[in-house]
């Protein structure tokens, strides 16, 4: 039998111990367009500031080998098909499965034209908060703008003053962290 988990986040990770702590021996396979082991994207608030990898990859970076797992890290899902129980990569490889989990989280909104540009980042992904953390170590006065007064933004903004980055929020409403 062949488990395909789209996504290694928590959720994924935690299907692969759930099966492999109830005895199933057969085939996972994890995919994630990122190429990182499994990590915990809320921890990126706690490695922005402190560098601290191991509370981002909290079941360590040889999950994989140790749940004897076939993770595609940087492999990207481009379509899946349930009648033939196949996925498509974006490298056009087909994988089957027997039962498929779509584990991949949320993905970033950013509904601003513009928010493809170049000093544009997500504090959403490994890729991105690294990016800001080397920004940080240029040295130099640096700014951001979150866009989003919510819990989040909040909580990027406080973290990013901890690393010396001075930051405006954006908010559709008139007040920071709405009900």
């Amino acid at each position: 039998m062949k488990i395909a988990i789209i996504g290694m986040g928590p959720a994924g990770v935690n299907v692969v111990k759930t099966l492999r702590n109830n005895g199933f021996d057969d085939d996972i396979t994890m995919f994630s367009a990122e190429k990182i082991p499994p990590y915990s994207p809320p921890s990126l608030g706690e490695y922005l500031i402190t560098g601290n990898e191991e509370v981002l990859f909290w079941e360590g970076k040889d999950f994989c080998e140790k749940y004897n797992v076939n993770c595609k890290s940087g492999e990207k899902i481009t379509q899946i098909m349930p009648e033939e129980k196949e996925l498509k990569t974006e490298n056009d490889e087909i994988i089957k499965f027997d039962y498929l989990v779509i584990a991949t989280g949320t993905s970033l909104y950013a509904p601003v034209k513009g928010s493809d540009k170049e000093g544009i980042t997500d504090f959403k992904t490994f890729i991105g908060t690294d990016k800001i953390k080397r920004i940080a170590q240029e040295g130099g006065e640096k700014t951001a703008i979150i866009v989003g007064g919510g819990f989040i933004g909040v909580e990027i903004a406080l973290s990013l003053a901890k690393i010396g980055i001075k930051s405006s929020v954006l908010n559709r409403r008139g007040w920071i962290m709405p009900l």
